[in-house]
């Protein structure tokens, strides 16, 4: 498990670039997550998530078993999942909310 850090896009049309953030995975090699939708409003919609992992670092999110996770939920969404044996150093991770399946 990893040390709980929140991540939030705040107030910038849901976008915000978190490339150069990094968290250090334990030898379990286990990443939990907590995905919650946030609105200026007091009202919930069901949103669509997805989280993608670039585990053969070679620049996309296409190749089988990068897609961990793809759900949709109007409440917070907890999970976790874990990166494979052979993936060594440094992975990127994409994290999607988005209202519409049509966006992805």
């Amino acid at each position: 498990m990893y040390k709980r850090q929140p991540y939030s896009t705040g107030n910038n049309n849901g976008y915000r670039d978190f490339t150069e953030s990094i968290i250090t995975v334990s030898e379990s090699r286990i990443i939990n997550y907590q995905l919650e939708a946030g609105f200026a409003g007091n009202y919930v919609l069901t949103e669509y998530w997805m989280i993608y992992a670039d585990w053969n670092k070679d620049g996309d999110f296409e190749d089988e078993g990068e897609n961990v996770l793809k759900a949709t939920s109007a409440i917070p969404l907890t999970g976790s999942f874990t990166i494979p044996q052979q993936v060594k150093g440094k992975i990127r991770i994409r994290v999607i909310m988005t209202l519409s399946l049509i966006h992805i």
